[in-house]
């Protein structure tokens, strides 16, 4: 600091100097500056004008002597003629060295005798000749040039001692800051040590920290996923068993939704023992336990089935997959109307809507269905199908204005691709034209004997047990929400696991929510089991009226085919068990 202030002092002198010495020389400049204007005015026509005085004023030849006496010349009109023969006179004067002027005093004092005349003023020159007073303008400003310099060279002098001062104070302040400066980047450095030293101590705790939260996660973690490993491994080595059959399992299914639907439970199960024979004949990969259920739909969803009343008999489930998985419409063959039953109370939520084709303005019903997206039942009809329906049947639709229409009748009705179509018939052995079956899916809902055993042991239980019966209905539609929620549960599970990316534990919404997962699933275990148990309790009971549901089974199919004999015996399913 001591060294700035002594720097900064020794810089205002030395200023203060120059400040001086330029002011002074400031003086002198303007009257230099003016003579050397005055001289470019000039041309050879004015010289030539002062060269042809035969005998020059008193005035001319006095300015022509001081002039010749600056140059060196002898103080005569006869040399001043000859400086200004030359072609290099006026260049001369503006290039004359008026500071080899001011160190010769000798000159200066000479050139006295003509400054100091009252006459040597450039307006009473300039009555005489113009270009005259021009020269005795350049001679005065060469006189006070020549005495400015003089006066101020012992401040040049001053000036320069304290430059030297000043320099000699920078030099003294560039080392002292060239230490400060080494000091200061050594004290930076630490402290950049310093920082980095307490970014990683900060680092480590928070690693520390980080490493507590994920052994409490990891703990969880493997809590939570040991319960799942059993279930899960045993799944694995059934879905490697199942990737080796695959493609020859699909093969079957695409053959059994294509060409099974119009056939009986007995008929089915021979066509799929001679394809699975064909199958190992041209070694396709198959399972040789293959059950159509077991490839395309998922349990929860037939367990979802059942509730709707759709009977639990292979049968039952078979169709229920013909008519949710086919890509054509379903034609129900169903004489007991358990098609129709189990449609509308599966599309009951979805407002179905449930037409026959003796209803006026049926088509009216279909369009609201095609254009707002709802289910349609067609009920009741016979071997012939109106023609009307053909464009629905063939799903013939086509794009319009960025929007799928199908024409119906005479209208274009915007197509809604929730919109899905059901045909049932009461007609125990129908026969459809080809060109009918090319358009359905056929599907067989008659029911069999033990399909309809097994809905009347429920009745003959409902009748003579009726707690037992409602027992039972609330214990399955409790045992199917609680599966249907661990398989979310699951699936949820699996789903955090994948999108977890590689380090499982750093998200605590995976762990939350396995521990949560953990706490629905075991309280789920408990209530399934305690609900087995009871449904076990409850089979035991219903088997003891197995006896008496058999026997009606067979009583209804002999009062069935009494209709072979005379068409006026002829009674439904529902008369038959309400009986």
């Amino acid at each position: 600091e001591a060294d700035e202030k002594e720097a900064s002092q020794a810089a205002a002198a030395a200023n203060e100097i120059k400040t001086e010495c330029q002011r002074e020389l400031d003086e002198a400049l303007p009257e230099y500056h003016a003579a050397i204007k005055s001289l470019d005015a000039l041309d050879k026509k004015d010289i030539q004008e002062v060269k042809s005085f035969p005998k020059p004023p008193a005035l001319v030849e006095v300015v022509l002597n001081a002039v010749c006496l600056l140059f060196g010349k002898k103080e005569s009109w006869d040399e001043a003629k000859k400086l200004m023969n030359d072609t290099q006179f006026l260049t001369n004067l503006r290039e004359y060295d008026k500071d080899g002027l001011a160190g010769n005093m000798k000159l200066t004092a000479k050139l006295q005798r003509y400054i100091k005349q009252d006459d040597f003023q450039p307006e009473k020159v300039k009555k005489v000749s113009g270009a005259a007073m021009s020269l005795c303008m350049w001679v005065r400003a060469m006189d006070v040039y020549a005495r400015v310099v003089r006066a101020i060279e012992p401040k040049k002098e001053k000036l320069k001692s304290a430059e030297a001062t000043l320099q000699e104070a920078e030099s003294k302040l560039f080392a002292k800051k060239s230490e400060l400066k080494a000091v200061q980047d050594k004290v930076a450095g630490l402290q950049l040590q310093l920082t980095r030293a307490k970014d990683k101590a900060q680092k480590l705790e928070t690693d520390a920290e980080t490493c507590k939260v994920k052994l409490v996660r990891a703990e969880k973690l493997l809590g939570g996923l040991g319960s799942e490993a059993t279930s899960w491994e045993a799944k694995s080595k059934v879905l490697d068993k199942s990737l080796v059959c695959v493609v020859g399992n699909i093969t079957l299914a695409a053959g059994f939704i294509a060409y099974a639907g119009a056939f009986t439970a007995d008929f089915r199960s021979r066509l799929i023992a001679r394809w699975l024979a064909k199958a190992n004949e041209v070694e396709l990969a198959t399972d040789p336990n293959w059950k159509c259920a077991d490839v395309l739909v998922d349990p929860s969803e037939t367990r979802e089935w059942c509730i709707k009343s759709l009977p639990s008999d292979d049968l039952s489930i078979e169709n229920g997959i013909l008519v949710t998985r086919g890509r054509r419409w379903p034609l129900m063959v169903d004489p007991q109307g358990q098609g129709n039953r189990w449609i509308k109370h599966m599309k009951k939520d979805k407002n179905v809507g449930v037409i026959k084709l003796t209803t006026p303005n049926f088509l009216r019903t279909l369009e609201s269905g095609i254009r707002e997206g709802n289910p349609i039942l067609l009920e009741n009809v016979e071997e012939v199908l109106d023609p009307a329906l053909e464009p629905v049947l063939l799903k013939q639709i086509f794009k319009r204005g960025g929007q799928w229409v199908l024409r119906l009748g005479s209208e274009d009705v915007p197509y809604n691709d929730d919109f899905r179509f059901y045909i049932t018939t009461k007609l125990a052995n129908p026969h459809y034209l080809p060109e009918i079956c090319i358009k359905v899916t056929v599907i067989n809902f008659t029911v069999t004997l033990g399909g309809l055993e097994d809905q009347l042991v429920v009745d003959v239980v409902a009748n003579e047990r009726p707690d037992l019966a409602e027992l039972r209905a609330s214990l399955v539609v409790q045992i199917a929400a609680d599966k249907a929620e661990m398989d979310r549960l699951e699936q949820l599970i699996l789903k955090l696991l994948s999108e977890a990316g590689n380090d499982l534990l750093a998200d605590d919404t995976l762990i939350v929510t396995l521990d949560q997962s953990k706490q629905t699933s075991a309280s789920c275990a408990e209530r399934m089991a305690s609900a087995d148990e009871s449904m076990k309790e409850i089979d035991e009971v219903t088997e003891t009226f197995r006896p008496v549901a058999r026997r009606a089974s067979i009583l209804y199919f002999v009062v069935a085919d009494l209709s072979n004999m005379d068409p006026m015996y002829q009674y439904s399913l529902q008369y038959f068990s309400d009986l």
